[in-house]
């Protein structure tokens, strides 16, 4: 599989027919109340302590960060568990509601504005896109070396908005080469990439300068061929 067939980026501005998605994706970024960021910050030191953010520069301890991603997807608890503001476990937030992860934070994916985007996102690709996730990584945030071999499979898409140019980034290992990319985020792009659970594609995410709002989907197989960018 070539570098090619793993990841692409393009600029949002940039996609033809994207203005209709553009539009509801920066209606969704906007920020938690104080208290909520407080709590995050408070928690994010006790993350660290177990997921140092320095381990994003380097290939992870493969056995140990997929045996923490598998009893995280088991238990139900986090990062792929939210948990609300009185530390109650959930798995669903209330509409506008922010719920704490490991390094980031969870907002709902069937609820209000995200289900207009998830509409006009399928009404693009001619299918139903589920929204994966509605999530915000406030300045200094990351996501820990994961594979999502648990939880999905096949081509997906992520509409990133950052206040800042190279301040966050997407990092993976490339699943036959090996090779670590990174590939920095620009203040509106739209990543695919692809994940298979018989080819781990090892990929984390930090955005150290800047907040970082990201909405995934999953997409068909075939979505390059609704792809076309603007002449410039």
């Amino acid at each position: 599989m070539n570098i090619e067939n793993v990841f692409h980026s393009y600029p949002l501005e940039q996609l033809k027919g994207f203005g209709n998605i553009a539009c509801l994706s920066r209606k969704l970024c906007t920020m938690p109340q104080e208290k909520v960021l407080h709590e995050f910050y408070s928690k994010l030191k006790e993350d660290q302590k177990k997921e140092p953010r320095e381990e994003l520069d380097r290939e992870p301890n493969y056995q140990l960060a997929l045996k923490e991603e598998a009893l995280s997807v088991l238990l139900n608890k986090s990062p792929n568990f939210a948990h609300n503001k009185e530390g109650i476990q959930k798995q669903m937030p209330d509409e506008d509601e922010w719920l704490l992860r490991r390094g980031f934070l969870y907002r709902s994916t069937k609820k209000g504005d995200i289900k207009a985007l998830q509409k006009t996102v399928s009404s693009f690709f001619h299918q139903e896109c589920k929204c994966a996730v509605n999530v915000l990584y406030p300045k200094g945030g990351y996501r820990y070396w994961h594979t999502n071999k648990y939880n999905a499979n096949g081509w997906v898409m992520f509409l990133v908005h950052t206040q800042g140019t190279e301040q966050s980034f997407f990092r993976y290992i490339h699943p036959d080469t090996k090779e670590l990319v990174t590939c920095y985020d620009t203040p509106a792009c739209v990543n695919f990439f692809h994940l298979n659970a018989n080819n781990l594609l090892w990929h984390c995410i930090a955005a150290d300068e800047t907040n970082r709002w990201s909405q995934g989907f999953f997409v068909p197989s075939n979505w390059q061929g609704y792809i076309e960018i603007n002449d410039c």
